[in-house]
């Protein structure tokens, strides 16, 4: 599931939040940090994918989950995403996101500096609103990345 808020309706952080992913199922929410601030009135734009990696005749793309047994705070090293099985040329386009909250401490992903056509870098980032440190555990993030400029178009069959 990849997530993200649609308006700005309020002058606080707020941050969209996705936990419980199931096959069928996922439940959204909002992620205000530590500004104990009222989320209401905000809209969440969500894309849910499976899981898979592969080619058409013009595009090469690579969708996935995980999270990699290591802390992915920004005083910590970052989560690194794996691209390779896409077989890019190019940088590739990619969104990333967090699925889920397994420490105390809310984040939403952030890009960590190193984006290339076969690695990306991303954080869990945290607010620094009670404390200043950014450590933060080990996160589960999701990741849809298409050759760059790849236009997604639906087709629809006809009503029978």
């Amino acid at each position: 599931i990849l997530h993200s808020l649609m308006t700005y309706n309020n002058n606080d952080f707020m941050a969209s939040l996705v936990t419980d992913v199931r096959v069928d199922s996922f439940i959204v929410a909002m992620e205000a940090a530590d500004t104990r601030k009222d989320s209401s009135g905000e809209d969440v734009g969500w894309i849910a994918f499976s899981s898979a990696t592969g080619s058409t005749s013009s595009t090469s793309f690579t969708i996935g989950t995980a999270n990699d047994g290591t802390n992915d705070g920004v005083d910590d090293s970052p989560h690194v995403i794996d691209l390779t099985s896409a077989n890019f040329n190019d940088n590739p386009d990619i969104v990333v996101s967090l699925n889920g909250v397994w420490g105390v401490d809310g984040s939403w992903a952030r890009g960590a500096g190193v984006w290339s056509k076969d690695m990306q870098h991303a954080y869990a980032e945290e607010d620094q609103i009670k404390s200043s440190e950014r450590e933060h555990i080990d996160e589960q993030f999701a990741w849809a990345a298409f050759t760059a400029n790849t236009d997604l178009i639906a087709t629809a069959s006809a009503l029978e």
